[in-house]
Formats: structure tokens, sequence, C-alpha cells
């Protein structure tokens, strides 16, 4: 064996830099093993780069600013408190940077080397990435999730973004409809009520976040204030200024 096809013997290659991914390299790693770890993104996966935590950022930011919006019965007023999109925004790019570096961090100490590719299969302990070729006496693969939209007839034609076009939309809107009452759903519903946006849910089932509790779940529902939830309702079509929803079937 050469001395270049040794560096690219490994004990372990995970494919996926999200929160499996880099977790199991730092384990792994801290043991001692050879480690590749292969992202065809940035480190941190989607939990880090577009989902939970700019979206637990930005949900921060517009809970300040409706607590500055009523701060009046606390006894502490704030005079003509304005929401800032833009310096939302870039606060919300410095957390998840400062949050990829420490991954990175993480991952020098442990000595895993870190790829920038997509990975494919040459065969069941061979992957090839940028053309190069590395094996692994095991494989982790940790590619995570994505979006998808669901079959609704005028997607092409209307403004619909995913949970993670939204988090780098320039201009908030004046009215947004979320479909889906689930966790994201809630999510960004809540945080666009908050800075002022008119907001509308449609949730197919009868009650928001279906693995919770319902008695629980109303709870939560009736604490998300300013969004107005239509439950039990099925999106029909969507235009380009309209969404057009069944309830009860009718």
């Amino acid at each position: 064996m050469t001395s270049m096809e040794n560096n690219r013997l490994y004990d372990l290659v995970i494919i996926g830099a999200g929160p499996g991914g880099y977790v199991a390299a730092e384990r792994a790693g801290s043991k001692g093993k050879k480690v590749l770890l292969v992202e065809k993104a940035d480190l941190g996966g989607i939990c880090l780069n577009a989902g939970c935590i700019p979206s637990k950022t930005l949900i921060n930011s517009g809970k300040l600013f409706s607590q500055a919006c009523n701060s009046d019965i606390y006894g502490v007023t704030v005079e003509n408190p304005r929401f800032d999109l833009t310096k939302a925004m870039a606060y919300k790019q410095k957390v998840i940077k400062t949050l990829r570096n420490g991954v990175g961090f993480q991952m020098k100490q442990r000595q895993v080397d870190i790829i920038t590719g997509e990975a494919s299969f040459i065969d069941q302990r061979t992957i090839q990435v940028n053309g190069d070729q590395y094996q692994a006496e095991n494989v982790i693969i940790a590619t995570g999730a994505s979006p998808v939209l669901p079959p609704i007839s005028g997607l092409d034609e209307a403004h619909v973004v995913t949970s993670k076009e939204i988090l780098e939309v320039d201009k908030l809107p004046d009215h947004l409809v979320v479909i889906g009452g689930g966790a994201i759903g809630c999510e960004f519903a809540s945080f666009f009520s908050n800075v002022g946006v008119q907001v509308s849910l449609i949730e197919i089932l009868p009650e928001i976040i279906s693995p919770l509790d319902s008695e629980l779940a109303g709870m939560l529902r009736k604490s998300i204030k300013g969004v107005n939830f239509h439950l039990e309702s099925k999106v029909e079509r969507i235009t380009t200024n309209s969404v057009v929803y069944s309830q009860n079937g009718e």
C-alpha cells in the first residue's frame, strides 16, 4: 500500500456533518480513531445553519420586540420600538458563524479530517468525493433531511418558501400564511406575529403539534398571540395572492 493510499484509509467515514455526524466524529476521534467527515455544505448541518439555531435566534429577537411593545403593563416605557429585520438577520448569521467555528474547532481538537464535497459509494467500504476515493472500516450515513413541498395546486405560481428559505428573507411580508401546525410552522408563525406581520396558520388536524397531548397543544396554541389558526383545514390551491382552503370538508 502506498503512502497516499494509507492516508485515504480511515477507521470511520461519516457522510454528513449535522448533529448526528459531527458528534459521532467527535466521539470516535476522542477514542483515537482515524475519522473522515464529509459535508457538501456547511459544518453543523441543517440544525445549525438553516433550522433550530437560526429559527430560535430570530424567535428570541421577536420576543424582545414584542416585550418592548407591551412593556407598559410592567411599568417600563419604551417609546416607539422598531424591529430592524436587517440587524436581526445579521445577528442570526453571527450566531451561526460562531457555533459553526466551534464545531470546526472540536473536529480539529479530535484530529478529524474534513472534506467539503458530495460523497458517493464505490462499494460498501469505499466512497468517492471530488474525484478522490477513500476507504473505511465503517461508514456512517448521517445526511439528515430537507424540506419537501406538498402536492398543492399553484405552488409554482405563487411566492412559496420553505422553512429554509424564509430564514433569508430581506423584507417582512404584510401577510404570511403558514401551512402546517407542527413545531416548525408554529415557531415561524409566532416569530412573524411578534414582529407585526398578519399571520394565518392552516393545519389539517384538529390541533397543532400533533404528537403533543391535545390539552397541552390547545394551551400552547392560545399562548401564540396574534395568529389566526384554521384547524381541521386543508389547503386546496394557491394563487398569486391567496390561499384557498376547505374546513371540515367544506
